[in-house]
Order: C-alpha cells, then structure tokens, then sequence
C-alpha cells in the first residue's frame, strides 16, 4: 500500500491500521498529499516498479 505522509484525509495512523488488515502487506508513504499520481508521480512509479 502508498500512502501520502501529508494526505489531509487518511493520517499515518489509519494507513497503518488499514496496512494491517491485509496479511503480507507492505506499506509505504511519499511525501505528497492525497494525490500521489498528482504531487509526486516520479516517486510513485518508483515504490509501484520496484521489486518485493
């Protein structure tokens, strides 16, 4: 999951709890607002393309 740290809807705190209803979940915020594909597109493709 990618989160945003500074998303004004969803604090850390929720992406981490929704992060731990799914087993074998990775977690991952960039330092952008809600809109990821938006405020920092490079850095998403980035977590997106890289290997687990």
């Amino acid at each position: 999951m990618i989160f945003g740290e500074d998303a004004p809807y969803l604090s850390l705190d929720v992406a981490r709890r929704v992060a731990g209803l799914f087993p074998d979940t990775s977690l991952n915020f960039i330092k952008a607002r809600h809109w990821l594909q938006w405020d920092e597109p490079e850095a998403l493709a980035k977590v997106v393309t890289q290997p687990r």
